[in-house]
């Protein structure tokens, strides 16, 4: 079974670089740029996978933007959740994964397409095959198997702990980024809750501060 879980890990831009750097064999490049726009966007395992050429390649060169359709997000076709399309900014970066796999190819092809069809007759790239894919870049990271807490959720896991870093841990902005209906959900994501307050209630208040400078 495809590891998902919330107890993933984020991986250090060390391990990143490593990972992508680590793919070989025949699919090498679809399997690195599966890895890859994990990495520079945020979707889940499910979304990636449920992507076509035609989201991604207008016919000549990466699109600017990327779509995840709203029947493809988490709870799509629940109408209880009211699931909302997700686009991103397609980041520069992620063009040199993405194009080598979108080239001459027809556009309504399964992105990250499989020879060999999954449970349902679809020629992609199934969840637990996904899962195979992200265990070989975690050994190429020098992660081994033993340890836990990796799976097919860790490169959404690592986008979010770099959009956290990189808006000065603004929760709000960081929600947007993920697609989050709720803040408390960024929050439990992210899992910054405990070790924030543990830091606020021994954080230096009065001890070192001076009447003058009150």
């Amino acid at each position: 079974m495809a590891k998902v879980t919330r107890a993933c890990k984020p991986l250090t831009d060390a391990q990143q670089v490593r990972a992508l750097e680590g793919f070989v064999g025949k699919h090498k490049d679809r399997n690195r740029a599966l890895f890859a726009l994990g990495l520079y966007s945020g979707f889940r395992i499910s979304e990636l996978l449920s992507l076509r050429v035609k989201d991604v390649y207008d016919g000549h060169q990466i699109r600017d933007k990327i779509t995840v359709h709203a029947e493809n997000m988490k709870f799509g076709k629940n109408e209880e959740h009211k699931a909302e399309p997700r686009t991103v900014i397609t980041n520069p970066e992620c063009v040199e994964y993405l194009l080598p796999i979108c080239k001459d190819r027809d556009k309504n092809d399964w992105l990250f397409r499989s020879q060999k069809p999954d449970k349902y007759g679809r020629h992609r790239v199934s969840r637990n095959h996904a899962w195979l894919v992200y265990r070989g870049a975690y050994e190429a990271a020098g992660i081994p198997r033993s340890s836990h807490g990796y799976g097919t959720h860790s490169t959404r896991k690592s986008f979010a702990e770099f959009q956290y870093q990189y808006f000065g841990k603004d929760l709000v902005k960081v929600q947007g980024m993920m697609g989050h209906k709720r803040i408390d959900s960024t929050v439990k994501y992210l899992n910054k809750g405990a070790e924030e307050q543990k830091a606020a209630f021994v954080a230096p208040r009065l001890k070192k501060r001076k009447l003058d400078d009150i």
